[in-house]
């Protein structure tokens, strides 16, 4: 099963809001991830992948370390 297969049925298994769920991740897949379950996709940079790479799959949000993380999740209601 797909990372993205497991995270929906996650999902709907404990009843979770696309809209109030994101997703962090440093490669493309996880920015495919949350686009086809509705989420809010942040790209971390640093990872497997380059920046740019990284860029092109349009994440919502990109990040460079994790202190920057926070104001991103206030922003969307979270906290």
């Amino acid at each position: 099963m797909s990372k993205g297969a497991r995270l929906r049925r996650y999902m709907e298994q404990n009843d979770l809001n696309p809209e109030s769920t994101f997703i962090i991740g440093d490669m493309p897949v996880e920015t495919n991830i949350a686009r086809n379950l509705g989420l809010i996709s942040i790209s971390i940079t640093g990872g497997f992948v380059s920046e740019s790479r990284s860029r092109a799959a349009k994440p919502d949000h990109v990040i460079h370390n994790y202190h920057e993380l926070l104001p991103i999740v206030q922003a969307h209601g979270f906290f």
